[in-house]
């Protein structure tokens, strides 16, 4: 009888993914459980979307589950998931896509709360820090003082993953030279209806000119959420336009900043965005405009990048320890590949489970990390090149 519990740090896309994937495969042989940094009622909260370009691997999956019970179970899932699919209405790199179903598109927040159905999850649990027990373990102590010893860990807590810094050293955060503003606009019907609707709906208008590029992304309303506009600023550090030397400072790219500082705006920011605005014609004008842009909710986000070093995978595979998704490999949140990735990994790790057995599986995980290391380094790698193919080239 199997009895190895499967520890999954991060109940989000990747760790919730994961999780339910293993389930279609194991069914109800393993204990799974997951700790996630979040309180439950916000679980829910990120209201924007995302497109699922991996989706049907990770569905594909879940249908062959090898229980009836595990039919039935992806049948709920995948119902549930169907609802949270939307019409996309999105420009980028001065290309629209109409308001047309996109069956790939779905609302992230609700995405990841159906992918929670039936999966054992300690919300509250923020990891405090990380310490090597034995030669084959780690302990793991959160914030509220519970503290659990695992021989088999996956790790799926994101960007920031304590777990992956407390057990590497050769595979540091970069944070790479771009300026990048995400900022969320609240749009009543009537406005969504007058205003952007017919933007999104008509022939492509780019907001792009070298050397900087705005994203934007309609959600029209639906019976729970109201119309949501997001726009994404992004232009390269000032220092890699003009090819200042040190000295000069970009006041809008601050590369150390601390993560709870992503909602400190540099009033420089209102004042860029009002100028880019009067480039435009409304409605875009309106938007960029200083009196727009300070009433909306607006973060700094920092372009980072990480591969994992073969000598940290040996490490963490000697005490059991599996990344997936942005804990394993940083792309760039621009080019909007974390989520597939997640997906992939999440469908690959229950596939080794499967192909090694649970009880033996952790004796193989070098072979996890050896098959996908190569890869991984060259999706990064990708994404990178993909910031900078998206710049226009000066006229």
């Amino acid at each position: 009888m199997v009895t190895r519990q499967i520890t999954i740090i991060g109940a989000g896309l990747a760790g919730t993914a994961v999780a339910q994937c293993i389930r279609s495969i194991l069914g109800q042989t393993a204990k799974i459980v997951l700790y996630d940094s979040k309180p439950r009622s916000i679980a829910k909260a990120s209201h924007y979307a995302i497109s699922l370009a991996k989706y049907e691997i990770f569905s594909n999956l879940l249908m062959n589950a090898k229980t009836d019970a595990g039919r039935i179970q992806a049948k709920q899932i995948l119902a549930d998931v169907q609802a949270t699919k939307v019409d996309l209405a999105c420009r980028r790199d001065g290309q629209a896509m109409n308001q047309v179903q996109n069956p790939t598109s779905v609302i992230h927040g609700r995405f990841v709360h159906a992918l929670t159905q039936g999966l054992d999850i300690r919300w509250d649990h923020k990891v405090k820090s990380v310490s090597r027990k034995d030669e084959d373990k780690i302990v793991i102590d959160f914030e509220n003082g519970h503290s659990i010893t695992s021989d088999f860990t996956i790790v799926a807590d994101g960007v920031h993953s304590i777990v992956r810094q407390s057990l590497t050293e050769k595979s540091p955060l970069q944070v790479l030279p771009y300026v990048v503003y995400n900022g969320v606009k609240t749009l009543d019907p009537t406005e969504w209806k007058e205003k952007w609707f017919p933007v999104f709906d008509e022939s492509p208008h780019a907001i792009h000119k070298h050397p900087y590029r705005i994203d934007l992304q309609g959600l029209p309303p639906d019976e729970t959420s109201p119309a949501v506009l997001r726009y994404t600023y992004f232009r390269p550090a000032m220092y890699c336009i003009y090819n200042l030397n040190s000295l000069d400072v970009d006041p809008l790219y601050v590369p150390s900043r601390v993560k709870s500082d992503a909602r400190k705006i540099p009033k420089e920011l209102y004042s860029e965005l009002s100028d880019i605005g009067q480039e435009w014609k409304d409605p875009f004008a309106e938007l960029l405009s200083m009196e727009s842009t300070k009433s909306d909710k607006i973060l700094n986000w920092l372009v980072r990048s990480m591969t994992l070093h073969s000598d940290d995978a040996d490490q963490l595979a000697k005490r059991g320890v599996m990344l997936l998704g942005d804990a394993a490999h940083v792309q760039s949140l621009i080019t909007g590949h974390g989520a597939n990735s997640a997906l992939t990994d999440a469908v690959k790790i229950a596939q080794f489970i499967d192909k090694h057995g649970l009880e033996k599986c952790k004796d193989h995980i070098k072979q996890y990390y050896d098959e996908n290391l190569k890869l991984w380094e060259s999706e990064v790698q990708e994404s990178c090149t993909a910031l900078e193919t998206s710049r226009m080239k000066p006229e």
